[in-house]
This record gives structure tokens, C-alpha cells and sequence, in this order.
């Protein structure tokens, strides 16, 4: 995400504001949709004006492309190497899947997901987060491949598989994944270590 409290020219900004600004805007769209998302609104329920507001962003665009940046953040962790490949792949989506499933963001992506076609911000923000998601798997996928337990023919199509059944669940009408699933997730993408699978 671009840094939003160092303008051009003048005194740097508050970084707690706009922190503030940020978490309002992700709980306005997830509690009533883009249509009902406006600047009036957010600054409201930061405890900031309008103008505080508008020193960081121009437009609601932009505004709600970093909101949707800092909630794909929080599902771009990566995790610790650990000695078993498929163990660090289960940690990884456990944390994705716990947070999409608790937190704020899972309710951002499906307020947001029919906007996305439409809107070239929040198109290009959805790029950035998938790609970022992508980069947080593919360290593991490609430790995976170099042991020979991928059980895809590639690491690009393995991550996209994954991140695909997250996704569609979240996004349909089928129940969300529990993030004990991320196990059966895993093994998906990751065979089980054998006798002769080099640590």
C-alpha cells in the first residue's frame, strides 16, 4: 500500500488517523456495501472531518482500493519455514482462512466482489491483493516442487488452485471453509513426506 501520510510538500500526517480512517472504511463497506459508502460516512465514524479525509485520498476510489490492500495484508502472511513442507502449508491457510472467516475482511471481498469487474480501482487493488497472495504461497509451493511432492504440474497452477477453493467458498453460497480444513487444503496441493523425501 502507498504511504499515505507523506504528502508532497508540508508536514508529514497522522499516521493514527489515517490508521482510523482506513479501519472505518472497511467496516462501512462490510456492514452496508459500497452503494452506502461515503466520505461523509467515514469520516464520521473515524472522529476526523472531511478535509482530514481528503488530504489523503482525492476520492472514494482510492480510499477504498487501500482499505481493501490493508484487509488483503492481513491474509499475505507467511509463516516460518518448518521441516515438513506440507505442515508449513497447513499453518499458512489456517491463519488465511481464519482470518477471512472472522475478521472484517472476508465480509470487505464479498461486499466488494461484484464491483470489482466494473471499477479500474478496485480492479487494479484486487490485482495487487491476489498477487500478493500469490507471493505468500509460492516460497512454499516451489520448496514442494524442488522435494517432488507438488502434486500439480506447476507451482502458478498449485497456488491458484488453493487460493481458487478459499476463494469460491467465501464468495458462493456454499458454506465457508473452517480453518481446521486447512489441512485437507493442503494435502490438495502437497503429498505427504515419504521415507525417502529429503528434509
Amino acid at each position: 500500500m502507498r504511504d499515505i501520510d507523506r504528502p508532497r510538500g508540508g508536514r508529514p500526517l497522522d499516521s493514527d488517523a489515517s490508521q482510523r480512517i482506513l479501519r472505518a472504511t472497511l467496516e462501512i463497506v462490510a456492514e452496508n456495501g459500497l452503494g452506502k459508502t461515503t466520505i461523509e460516512a467515514i469520516a464520521r465514524r473515524a472522529g476526523v472531518g472531511r478535509p482530514t479525509v481528503y488530504r489523503r485520498w482525492p476520492d472514494i476510489a482510492p480510499l477504498i482500493s487501500d482499505a481493501v490492500d490493508m484487509a488483503f495484508a492481513q491474509v499475505s502472511e507467511t509463516t516460518e519455514e518448518t521441516d515438513d513442507v506440507a505442515a508449513a502449508l497447513e499453518t499458512l491457510l489456517h491463519k488465511k482462512i481464519t482470518v477471512l472467516t472472522t475478521t472484517l475482511a472476508g465480509e470487505l471481498i464479498r461486499q466488494l466482489a461484484p464491483h470489482f469487474a466494473a471499477d479500474d480501482a478496485l480492479g487494479k487493488a484486487l490485482s495487487q491483493a491476489h498477487q500478493h497472495q500469490q507471493a505468500s504461497l509460492a516460497p512454499i509451493m516451489e520448496r514442494a516442487q524442488r522435494e517432488d511432492r507438488l502434486n500439480l504440474p506447476s507451482v502458478a497452477l498449485a497456488t491458484e488452485a488453493v487460493l481458487g477453493i478459499i476463494y469460491l467458498r467465501l464468495l458462493t453460497a456454499l458454506p465457508p471453509l473452517h480453518p481446521e480444513q486447512a489441512a485437507d487444503l493442503a494435502a490438495l496441493a502437497i503429498s505427504p513426506r515419504s521415507e525417502s523425501t529429503p528434509t
